[in-house]
């Protein structure tokens, strides 16, 4: 995980500058995608195992990219984020 944290969420590549792109659905769907897989590898799971992205995130102990960019977005704006996950989604507010 920590590799996965330092090349993907640190070195941002992926996301760098999303905080003032407009991302459409298609593309945050792309970069979940590529999430996903990169946790399927990590954990050893097969897309045989069927086991539904929410539950590879928890596993992982990782949010969602959405979640992830909502964050990035927000923080940018100078505004207070906090996550929390429940049973099958993240949810996030904003604190003031």
């Amino acid at each position: 995980m920590t590799v996965y944290n330092a090349v993907c969420l640190k070195f941002l590549t992926l996301l760098y500058g999303c905080e003032a792109l407009v991302l459409y659905r298609c593309h945050i769907k792309t970069l979940e995608q590529f999430h996903i897989t990169c946790f399927q590898r990590m954990l050893r799971l097969h897309w045989w195992d069927k086991v539904p992205h929410v539950e590879i995130r928890h596993r992982a102990h990782r949010l969602s990219m959405e979640a992830i960019i909502a964050e990035l977005q927000l923080r940018w704006t100078g505004m207070s984020f906090e996550c929390r996950k429940t049973d099958c989604r993240d949810v996030c507010y904003v604190v003031n």
